[in-house]
């Protein structure tokens, strides 16, 4: 026999072949996985050592208190500022909306007092909750974007009287008609979501105007001037900056406490101060459905687990392969053993199989190149060519013979035996000649032979054997018939 070598493309359909266990193992593999990381969260997360084993002295417990108060305001500052609107602003493109308002009444007390209102109401709650329901946004960091200025002296072009207050112009008595003038000026990303605001806010005063009025007196309230632009605003750049570097400092006290913390005190703070409602629910053995299958389906870990299961069980069918010895249907009969192959009879997939249809595909692309036929055909044309070849060699006593005939291939050589025999050829099936000493004294007296074999069954050795006792008999061997 000569060395077998292994033929990568066969390796792989008898692996596509299995593909029901490479699925089995591929889900096994995502269970552990997904198993693994849940108990690893849990461990990790939630109970990483044993709480009673944890003894703390005052000064350690004030250590960590220190370090948890220092996280949570850093988290709580970071949090705000990441969802904060002023902070999204671009300091060097930031869209201003200023509007000039006058307030007009008789009155100088009385009007100062009105004016005071709507400074106070433009820079409040109130209006920012108006602005936020109108466009549906959140308000964190809304305020920041509306500020309310002292005007310009100037800018009313008023004829009355100044006295005092910069904001205000008043007469020489209280009847008189008095302008106090109210800046507002509204910032945004870009210029319509300034001036959108800016005509928000308006709106809010207007609609207060009259509470307003009915508790403080008549009065008149007007747009003098309005305009936006774009440009660099320093105080949104230096508050900014200002931000950012108390959230760095901050970070860089908290890792420094962190850092300064010992074993003990630091599994003390993540059991009981860190995530106090996913401990208790631990020691409770209550867990939420969300966060359960939170912690136990991770997409990395799926792709980790099924292609681990499906790795593993893949390298367990090639080396099984690889040291298997016995005789494969895409074996170079001819060049191992140096016989011919007189045919080959397919194998009946059952079609009740579970996707036994998905086998048939398998077994049709691998087969793609190949004439088939049915097992009938197959047996047909053996049996042709065992005549010609019979009557060529002048064989008079032909065999068929092979390992486990019976057990393996019950039907096929005695089906072939009678088709010689209605040829007028005198053929008989001997079973297991290797080890039935009386089928082996009537191979003496055969002068052809045809071995059968059953692919996957039988071994490299038991043909090898074979063929050395067919020639030590000088019985010819017309061939092989492979059954797959």
């Amino acid at each position: 026999m000569e060395e077998r070598e292994i033929d990568l493309i066969s390796l792989l359909f008898y692996l596509l072949l299995h593909w029901r266990s490479l699925i089995a193992a591929g889900l096994i593999g995502l269970l552990l996985a997904c198993t693994f990381n849940a108990v690893k969260n849990v461990s990790e997360r939630v109970l990483p050592v044993d709480e009673a084993s944890v003894t703390l002295s005052v000064e350690d417990m004030g250590a960590v208190n220190t370090y948890a108060n220092s996280v949570k305001m850093y988290e709580s500052m970071q949090s705000a500022w990441s969802e904060s609107s002023y902070m999204a602003l671009d300091g060097y493109n930031v869209a201003k909306t200023g509007v000039m308002i006058i307030v007009k009444g008789k009155g100088a007390d009385r009007v100062a007092n009105i004016a005071q209102a709507y400074r106070d109401l433009a820079a409040g709650t109130g209006a920012v909750e108006y602005i936020c329901a109108s466009e549906g946004i959140d308000d964190t960091g809304i305020t920041e974007l509306i500020s309310v200025d002292p005007a310009p002296v100037n800018s009313v072009g008023a004829t009355s009287n100044y006295i005092g207050d910069i904001n205000t112009w008043v007469c020489s008595d209280d009847e008189s008609e008095c302008v106090i003038p109210i800046y507002v000026e509204v910032i945004g990303k870009d210029t319509d979501a300034s001036a959108r605001m800016a005509d928000l806010l308006l709106e809010y005063l207007n609609q207060e105007k009259s509470s307003i009025a009915s508790n403080m007196g008549e009065h008149s309230l007007t747009v003098l001037s309005r305009s936006t632009t774009v440009g660099i605003d320093s105080n949104v750049l230096n508050k900014q900056n200002t931000n950012y570097s108390t959230l760095s400092r901050l970070g860089d006290t908290v890792a420094a406490q962190k850092k300064a913390l010992s074993a003990d005190q630091l599994a003390y703070y993540k059991n009981t101060l860190s995530d106090n409602d996913a401990y208790d629910a631990a020691k409770a053995g209550i867990s939420s459905g969300l966060t359960g299958i939170r912690s136990f389906i991770s997409l990395k870990m799926i792709a980790i687990g099924l292609f681990a299961g499906v790795f593993c069980m893949a390298g367990l069918w090639a080396v099984l392969y690889v040291f298997n010895n016995r005789i494969k249907s895409e074996d170079p009969i001819e060049n191992l053993f140096k016989i011919a192959v007189i045919g080959m009879i397919p194998a009946e997939y059952e079609k009740k199989r579970l996707f036994g249809f998905v086998d048939r595909w398998i077994i049709s692309i691998r087969d793609r190149n190949k004439r088939i036929f049915s097992v009938d055909e197959a047996v047909s044309l053996i049996v042709s060519r065992v005549k010609v070849q019979s009557s060529k060699d002048e064989v008079s006593k032909l065999v068929l013979i092979g390992c486990d005939l019976g057990k393996n291939v019950p039907d096929v050589p005695q089906e072939m035996a009678d088709k010689l025999k209605s040829g007028d050829i005198n053929a008989s099936v001997l079973d297991n000649v290797l080890y039935d000493p009386e089928n082996t004294e009537k191979l003496g007296e055969m002068d052809g032979a045809v071995i059968i074999e059953k692919a996957g069954r039988t071994l490299y050795s038991e043909l090898t054997e074979e063929i050395e006792l067919l020639k030590r008999q000088q019985i010819k061997i017309l061939g092989c018939v492979i059954v797959e």
